[in-house]
């Protein structure tokens, strides 16, 4: 559904090599992120299967990935260098008993800095 309400308001989306996202998309585990490869989106979590998280590092650094979805685990070690970085919000849960806590400021600092890296 993100994919569809970016491409709508998206224009360089056109821009795209789709070629190259079916082939990305095919080697996707899931087929809510092959949904997302074939239109040039991604997102990116601890979570996310180290092949299927290879695989969008790959597709971003490429320049195939026009709008990458994070968590903060971009801030930590993975290089990927961006034009704009959005930050949606400075909190971050942090399981039972601690709940939602502030981002520190160091790790919202490296964030940003994957912008015109």
């Amino acid at each position: 559904q993100l994919a569809e309400e970016l491409t709508k308001s998206y224009s360089n989306f056109s821009r795209l090599d789709t070629s190259a996202l079916m082939n990305f998309s095919y080697k996707a585990s899931t087929a809510s992120l092959q949904g997302c490869l074939r239109k040039g989106i991604a997102y990116h979590h601890a979570g996310l299967d180290a092949d299927d998280r290879k695989l969008v590092e790959e597709a971003f650094s490429s320049g195939n990935i026009a709008c990458l979805c994070a968590t903060s685990t971009l801030a930590m070690g993975v290089n990927l260098p961006s034009h704009l970085v959005i930050i949606k919000g400075t909190s971050a849960y942090r399981g039972a008993g601690n709940g939602h806590q502030d981002i520190d400021a160091v790790t919202l600092l490296q964030m940003i800095g994957r912008a015109g890296r």
